[in-house]
């Protein structure tokens, strides 16, 4: 796959997941929906952020970086999925009222020990 090709998909990605987000915020009613209209919110809205957050690191390193655009794909996908856990998972705790200061900082931790470990595997350590 080329790096064109990559990145037309990863656009239509985010226009589709973001018709679906906007199509299920439109359309279920949170107060007579049951689990799986609020999972159908949570996973549209994740995948929107991916690729929206993918593609935006993408592009911010790419005019950073001075390393080849090809590489630097796997490190903004990687990070665009880490980001959009913190930001669906702190919505899914606000909206099941459990989010307070101290599961926040929990869950952002534990997303940043998580990309340190990659980083320390890419270094070769």
């Amino acid at each position: 796959m080329t790096l064109r090709n990559y990145l037309i998909g990863m656009i239509a990605s985010v226009i589709l997941c973001f018709v679906a987000w906007i199509s299920i915020l439109l359309n279920v009613n949170p107060f007579e929906t049951n689990w799986r209209g609020f999972s159908l919110f949570y996973l549209s809205l994740f995948f929107t952020l991916v690729s929206f957050f993918t593609l935006l690191a993408f592009f911010i390193r790419c005019k950073i970086s001075k390393h080849p655009a090809f590489s630097l794909v796997g490190v903004s996908f990687r990070q665009g999925i880490l980001f959009s856990v913190v930001l669906t998972g702190a919505l899914a705790l606000q909206g099941f009222k459990m989010l307070n200061w101290w599961n926040g900082v929990l869950l952002l931790f534990i997303v940043l020990v998580v990309e340190f470990y990659f980083i320390r595997q890419e270094e070769g350590v």
